[in-house]
């Protein structure tokens, strides 16, 4: 609106001042309509410089095996190189941290696992929020664990196994890779279903979990179904279910946890990708798109299939929609066992 005549344009101002106010809002103006096109150019040329993907665990395990295999390929795709930056530490805060708090300008991004969904719970609040500092980009595989139990227990359905554990309230120990992690979950979320209670005994990742149940240290553990069948084939260890919604190929006489009639139940190890807030939608999608690309290459499915893991395909909106609700799933089943004192971190 122009001001009336004798009215100043800029209240308790001078005519002097008033005219440069106006020409440094002009300037302003000015400066953002030219940065427009520059940041639609960018947008256009990325990548135009190597890109960096944060895995919040050590070399060697999955999700570190995951970014490097897919990394790899569309590194190639997009014709810059993609680093892999091993941030461990914190039950993967520190990694996701890092991720959050980098520019968000299509140059970082991050995978992360059902820790980032449960972490705000567990650890209370970090100096991120998983659902506002940081969007989602795409879901990529999932691990499938297998129930099993030591061959010493006689057992080998989980109706059975769930006898057991309510003729002994308390003598039922189960191993875990972690307070928090996959293998943890998936028990509680059977205690909760099936109205049970099993004994926890974390330790310190899923090698020395799997051994302490070879050992007969625990009765029940968690196994990934791409490094169990030797101990089925042995008799070591018996397959009890499959926390997947559905059936494995490899394993197809195994049922699933819900084909005992708790209906709903699944657990998978899921790893997905993130970028910070901020992230130009275009960059998102971009490179959301190359990685599930990649996923569907004969050697990388193969390479992928060899690994245990299932293709756990999602774009941007379904991956974040999906991260809300494995928060929503969690929180209530998390905060109950803080507050029952069955779950304490340090």
């Amino acid at each position: 609106m122009m001001p009336r005549a004798g009215e100043r344009p800029f209240a308790g101002t001078t005519w002097e001042e008033d005219h440069m106010n106006a020409h440094l809002k002009a300037a302003a103006l000015a400066a953002a309509a030219a940065l427009m096109p520059l940041a639609a150019s960018a947008q256009a040329n990325w990548p135009s410089q190597p890109v960096t993907i944060i895995v919040p665990f050590s070399p060697g395990g999955g999700t570190d095996t995951t970014a490097r295999l897919l990394g790899g390929v569309v590194s190639e795709r997009l014709g810059q190189p993609i680093a892999v930056d091993n941030r461990p530490g914190g039950s993967t805060n520190i990694g996701v941290q890092a991720v959050a708090s980098a520019d968000a300008n299509g140059y970082t991004f991050g995978l992360v696992t059902p820790n980032f969904a449960i972490n705000p719970t567990l650890y209370g609040p970090a100096d991120f929020d998983p659902l506002t500092d940081l969007t989602g980009v795409a879901s990529l595989v999932a691990v499938v664990d297998i129930i099993a139990v030591h061959p010493s227990l006689g057992i080998s359905t989980l109706p059975e196994l769930l006898d057991l554990a309510r003729k002994d309230p308390g003598g039922m120990f189960y191993s875990s890779s972690g307070i928090g992690s996959a293998s943890h979950l998936a028990v509680l979320l059977l205690e909760k279903m099936a109205e049970v209670r099993f004994e926890h005994i974390p330790y310190s990742g899923s090698g020395p979990a799997v051994t302490a149940l070879l050992a007969n240290e625990v009765g029940m553990g968690m196994v990934a179904a791409g490094s169990a069948a030797p101990y089925f084939a042995d008799g070591s260890l018996v397959p009890i279910a499959v926390t997947s919604a559905e059936r494995l190929p490899g394993f197809p006489d195994i049922p699933t946890v819900a084909e005992h009639g708790l209906e709903g139940y699944e657990l998978l190890t899921w790893i997905g990708m993130i970028a910070p807030a901020g992230t130009p939608a275009e960059i998102v999608q971009r490179m959301s798109d190359e990685m599930l690309a990649a996923m569907e290459l004969p050697e990388v499915s193969e390479r992928l299939q060899s690994l245990g893991y299932l293709k756990n395909p999602m774009g941007p909106a379904e991956f974040q929609a999906f991260v809300e609700s494995e928060v929503t799933r969690w929180q209530p089943i998390i905060q109950g066992e803080i507050d029952a004192g069955r779950m304490t971190v340090k």
